[in-house]
């Protein structure tokens, strides 16, 4: 069997550049498309009104909705009670205009979203794919470091910081833990069968 073969660390260091040029390359585009859309004028909604928006639209609830503005063009007179409140700019008239331009703008971006939500998967993916390769090597290599640094002192000062970072979130489970055991213990004393 062949042996691996090794990369130096300039070799590396040189791949990891490039690939940090590409990924630059892309964040500037992102950057000028992020500018594009802000100048749309887009309206942006809070958590609450994201929440609670009306706009969720089902398979071929467009076509409902084109009928009904046909309808109210064909017959305005019975909608007549809607003119001040369809977002026109006579409150005397009933326009469907207003609607017919959302409805047209939400369907362009519509597609936009769809776009960008398969690049955002695809980007955290990557991200993903590319830490899960990480730790496939490192969590067994911290296993070693730790049980190294306890009798070298070079090795546990230059692992520091992770022995630092997992100690930390070792120390807090075992906190987190032992505050679970005392709520527990307290409501079991609390509890009516533990008194019978």
């Amino acid at each position: 069997m062949a042996a691996k073969k090794k990369t130096s660390t300039g070799n590396g260091a040189s791949a990891a550049n490039a690939a940090n040029a590409k990924v630059q390359k892309i964040a500037t585009g992102l950057s000028a498309i992020a500018t594009q859309i802000a100048a749309l004028g887009l309206p942006s909604l809070t958590a609450e009104e994201r929440a609670t928006a009306s706009g969720r639209l089902r398979g071929g609830e467009d076509v409902a909705l084109l009928a009904i503005l046909d309808t109210m063009d064909a017959f305005p007179a019975v909608f007549q009670s809607l003119a001040a409140k369809d977002f026109g700019t006579d409150d005397t008239a009933v326009e469907t205009a207003p609607s017919r331009a959302a409805l047209a703008q939400g369907e362009a971006l519509q597609a936009l979203v769809a776009t960008a939500q398969q690049l955002a998967q695809s980007l955290s993916d990557a991200v993903l794919a590319a830490f899960t390769q990480v730790k496939e090597v490192t969590v067994p290599a911290y296993a070693i470091g730790k049980a190294s640094a306890v009798n070298d002192a070079a090795v546990r000062k230059v692992l520091a910081p992770a022995l630092d970072f997992y100690g930390a979130q070792s120390r807090r489970r075992t906190i987190d833990k032992k505050v679970k055991a005392t709520k527990a213990a307290k409501a079991a004393k609390k509890s009516p069968s533990s008194t019978a």
